[in-house]
């Protein structure tokens, strides 16, 4: 016989219009599940998503410093960093992020 496992998950909601543009635009293509209902378009991601996206950034800064024409376009402002590490900060204890679409 199976043994049941039950545990509990957590999930911050956060309001995609409090999302900085640079951020939100950041988080398109990391998605863990999109709910596509009708008017839903709710966007789930691993909590850990904010501190990949940092850590992607931070790379991309390393490339930028050797070859700065091939990376001039890329990176994202002082001010959308700042908004990921704070986000970053306050989903550390979640088990995901779930952006709610308010319009």
């Amino acid at each position: 016989m199976a043994k049941l496992i039950i545990g509990s998950l957590t999930i911050a909601q956060i309001t995609e219009d409090s999302l900085l543009h640079d951020v939100d635009k950041a988080l398109k293509g990391r998605e863990a599940f999109t709910d596509n209902e009708v008017g839903m378009n709710e966007r789930i991601y691993n909590a850990d998503v904010f501190d990949a996206i940092i850590n992607d950034h931070e790379e991309t800064k390393k490339m930028k410093d050797l070859a700065p024409k091939h990376f001039e376009k890329f990176g994202m402002s002082d001010k959308a960093i700042a908004q990921l590490e704070e986000l970053n900060d306050q989903t550390v204890e979640f088990n995901y992020v779930m952006i709610i679409n308010c319009k």
